[in-house]
């Protein structure tokens, strides 16, 4: 089993006032994951047996936290400044070692909804995504999931805001909380925030 951390770069800031980690649509967010191998596996345990395994890849995703089977792309900012729906990004991972992989420039596909204030206060009915970030083992054509670390909920809104963003690792059906601390939230700042198990 690997080790695997997801820290967030870039993009997110913390809202006292909406209890939750902020990110605007228009700007990027940047995520680095950190995955160590034990080995060199090979193979891969699926229902169907031990399937040999062609790659590694990370993949990105949202997903509505009212409806968790709806799936919201994430976009990648080209140098031309266009968008392109993120590519799930090839990994080599070596045995023995941690790979880095940083992955930037990203963009949620659309906001989040009810993001309208009522009164000046946070709207009651306001809905929030979560991000998915899973490192996936290719065998022939189907896709297998690793270890994806899932993070709390998130507002993604058009104008400036602030987005409260804790990850839960979900591993071989294991959930581990990650978090950053309390005290920690006052000083980090959206280019510092970590994640570490508890």
């Amino acid at each position: 089993m690997p080790t695997y951390r997801v820290d967030a770069d870039k993009g997110f800031n913390f809202s006292l006032a909406d209890d939750a980690f902020v990110c605007q649509k228009k700007n990027h967010f940047q995520v680095t994951v950190y995955v160590g191998m034990l080995g060199d596996p090979k193979y891969i345990k699926t229902n169907e047996g031990l399937q040999p395994i062609d790659c590694f890849y990370l993949k990105l995703h949202g997903v509505k936290v009212e409806a968790m089977n709806q799936s919201i792309s994430v976009e990648q900012s080209q140098s031309d400044r266009s968008k392109k729906p993120f590519k799930p990004v090839l990994v080599t991972l070596p045995p023995e070692q941690v790979t880095k992989v940083t992955v930037g420039r990203l963009h949620f596909s659309e906001t989040t909804a009810n993001n309208m204030r009522k009164k000046g206060k946070p709207n009651p009915d306001q809905r929030y995504f979560m991000l998915v970030v899973a490192l996936h083992a290719q065998s022939h054509s189907q896709s297998y999931t690793v270890a994806a670390h899932v993070s709390e909920r998130i507002i993604v809104r058009v104008t400036s805001g602030h987005v409260c963003f804790l990850l839960t690792a979900i591993i071989s059906r294991v959930n581990v909380k990650l978090f950053y601390g309390a005290a920690a939230r006052t000083f980090l700042t959206s280019s510092s925030l970590f994640f570490y198990p508890v």
